[in-house]
């Protein structure tokens, strides 16, 4: 019998990992602004042109610049969570904003980072029991 991998464990397990860091028991505890904070990552917003979001390191920190034009909660946590996988994930990222230029990140490094997200703001052992018989 074949054993199925899922892809991108990596991103899942550090997702999960983050959650027990930050105490979450609960899904109303998820916040992604909780890593910011336990990280000391600076969440900047304004203007920005073809992205969400970018992250940049400034000497041994982080910022994540956000669009403004963002107005749906739900977009700014999954933005949020998905900047701070590429940082806890290890991706090398950039020292300054290049603006208007291409992702930093491989196509594989932004579906990890989209993984991470899932997996931190909607963990598969609190929503798999919600979707049984649907």
């Amino acid at each position: 019998m074949a054993v199925l991998r899922r892809p991108f464990a990596r991103a899942r397990r550090l997702a999960r990992e983050m959650l027990w860091e930050c105490g979450v028991d609960e899904p109303s505890k998820i916040d992604p602004f909780v890593i910011v904070g336990r990280r000391r990552i600076y969440v900047i917003y304004g203007k920005l042109d073809g992205a969400t979001a970018q992250i940049l390191r400034h000497g041994e920190r982080a910022i994540i610049r956000v669009s403004d034009q963002i107005v749906q909660i739900g977009r700014l946590r999954f933005t949020i969570a998905h900047e701070v996988a590429h940082y806890l994930l290890g991706h090398r990222i950039p020292s300054k904003l290049d603006v208007g230029a291409t992702s930093p990140f491989t196509a594989h490094q932004e579906r990890e980072a989209d993984v991470f997200a899932t997996e931190f703001l909607m963990p598969e052992a609190w929503v798999l029991p919600l979707c049984v018989g649907v």
